[in-house]
């Protein structure tokens, strides 16, 4: 799984190949354009239902748009929130919507001093990560699918529960990639989910909003089952229900991205958010890929007892 290999780029590579992306997400009356950085994690709060978009720049339209964002019909302020890739930490105090955090952020600080986390940040500011290792055994047959909701040159998995309460996918990536290489999988898989999350708690603190992750009782009947399958201590701050991780190649090739809905279960404001911590590599082609390891509190309603899927 180590070949080929992956390594993080700078933000001045970035911009040598001309990749501009950015995230959209239609939040109520409000609209959030987050432009890509080399890493970043963000935070957002969100409703029972969302509409949402990873975008590529296309100058030729034919996958993606060929335009960067533009305001259109909410100019209102405070409606239309822009975050630049130069941009290293931007807190939502007043709506708490959005939260981003980019290499440099004083938060991180602030992470690693409250938790010994299983990732280190080497002296640029880049989470010690073996990119290769998951991207390579993301995209083993078997082990990560397509979603044309979101983009056909996409590959995904999700760890989370079925309607019965029981943890899912993990059977799936013993059975593809060997135990030994599972292992490793889920441990990195868990190392950059435990990051996100102790981010995610941390600038909830920082913008004055309200804390997340503080039912210690569903904590031990979720997200304590997956931390001990992705290996991580049991007094980690992974607190989250499901974890998701993604990728999709950004360079040469722009993915026919789209913006679509999801649903999620907002029963528990304390865990009505998402997180996500997004990293741009280039393989040895000189491709860029974006990874993508996701953190939310999606339920299937038999486990909640609750009529219908959230």
């Amino acid at each position: 799984l180590l070949f080929p290999e992956y390594r993080p780029v700078s933000q001045g590579e970035m911009e040598e190949k001309g990749v501009k992306s950015w995230l959209v997400i239609h939040a109520g009356s409000y609209e959030y354009v987050v432009h890509l950085a080399n890493w970043e994690i963000y935070s957002t709060k969100l409703g029972s239902k969302y509409l949402h978009g990873r975008h590529v720049l296309d100058s030729t339209g034919e996958n993606g748009p060929e335009n960067l964002p533009v305001p259109e019909g909410n100019m209102e302020e405070g409606k239309w929130v822009e975050i630049s890739g130069e941009v290293i930490q931007s807190l939502d105090n007043k709506l708490d919507l959005m939260h981003v955090i980019r290499p440099g952020a004083p938060i991180l600080e602030d992470v690693a001093r409250e938790w010994p986390l299983q990732v280190n940040l080497v002296p640029n500011g880049t989470p010690d990560i073996n990119y290769a290792l998951i991207i390579n055994g993301l995209m083993t047959g078997g082990v990560g699918s397509g979603d044309k909701a979101r983009s056909q040159d996409s590959w995904r998995i999700v760890f989370g529960f079925n309607e019965y309460g029981s943890p899912t996918a993990f059977g799936a990536v013993e059975r593809c990639l060997g135990k030994k290489n599972a292992k490793a999988f889920r441990r990195e898989v868990g190392r950059i989910a435990e990051l996100l999350c102790a981010a995610m708690m941390r600038m909830q603190l920082a913008s004055g909003n309200e804390p997340i992750y503080t039912n210690n009782a569903r904590d031990h009947k979720y997200a304590a089952n997956l931390r001990r399958r992705l290996h991580l201590p049991k007094d980690s701050p992974m607190r989250a229900d499901m974890i998701a991780v993604c990728t999709m190649k950004i360079c040469p090739n722009c993915p026919r991205n789209k913006e679509h809905l999801d649903k999620k279960n907002p029963e528990d404001l304390h865990y009505n958010r998402n997180g996500t911590f997004s990293a741009v590599v280039t393989d040895d082609k000189g491709h860029l890929h974006l990874l993508q390891v996701l953190v939310a509190s999606r339920r299937y309603a038999v486990t909640l007892g609750k009529k219908g899927v959230y």
